[in-house]
């Protein structure tokens, strides 16, 4: 379809990006107009499914079995609309027009979508290296994809991906006591939280000691690494 067909399905995204993206919306109001329309749909593209992971009440086995279901029925969607470049659903058709548009790779999206279904199967991860695999998932592809769209050259790509792991890293460090006490996840690898003589419970509790501080810092250090 042409981008001026698409006019209507981009509102719907953009609305989106605002109702969630907050300072990040306003950041995204200075690109050109066609790279604001490009980010507009990536990021309704990200946040439908987010939304239904995170934001779904999830109290019993059958809770958890519904949310996978429409996890999985949002991921056939998408597939079908990819292949086809056909949808019935507004942020897929933009998406789908966005990722034909400017050549991204669609095994990014395939990364996407199974980091946000990872979410909903486990809640603790044992190393870095693990928590790092989901991470890519989850952050690192969304660095990638944007580079598509804002264009990039030379060894940029690689750049990207470790932005998206310092900010996912970063995310996490902030929101470590509503991660665990509204979804029950523990992001921090557990083999580094027991080197600080730590654990899950010390989080579940709110235990901040000196050993939490520690351990906090430590992180914020690999951040600081990440973003160099």
């Amino acid at each position: 379809m042409h981008p001026k067909e698409l006019a209507p399905d981009f509102e719907v995204a953009r609305k989106l990006h605002k109702k969630h993206g907050t300072s990040y919306y306003f950041a995204t109001k200075l690109f050109p107009r066609e790279t604001r329309l490009a980010t507009f749909a990536l990021y309704a593209f990200f946040r439908v499914p987010d939304e239904i992971v995170d934001n779904s009440p999830i109290e019993t086995p059958e809770d958890l079995a519904r949310v996978k279901c429409e996890m999985d029925a949002w991921r056939d969607k998408w597939r079908e609309a990819y292949q086809t470049q056909k949808s019935d659903d507004a942020v897929l058709r933009v998406a789908t027009y966005v990722f034909h548009n400017y050549n991204i790779p669609y095994e990014y999206s395939e990364e996407f979508l199974r980091a946000m279904i990872q979410d909903l199967e486990q809640s603790e991860y044992s190393t870095y290296e693990d928590l790092r695999a989901y991470m890519f998932g989850s952050a690192a592809v969304v660095g990638l994809m944007m580079s598509h769209v804002i264009g990039f050259k030379d060894d940029a790509l690689p750049h990207a991906e470790q932005l998206g792991y310092a900010m996912q890293l970063t995310n996490f460090l902030r929101d470590i006591d509503e991660d665990y006490q509204q979804r029950g996840r523990v992001y921090m690898p557990q083999d580094e939280l027991q080197k600080f003589r730590l654990s899950t419970e010390d989080i579940a509790h709110r235990n901040f000691s000196p050993d939490f501080k520690e351990f906090m810092k430590w992180q914020c250090e690999r951040a600081r690494e990440l973003y160099k």
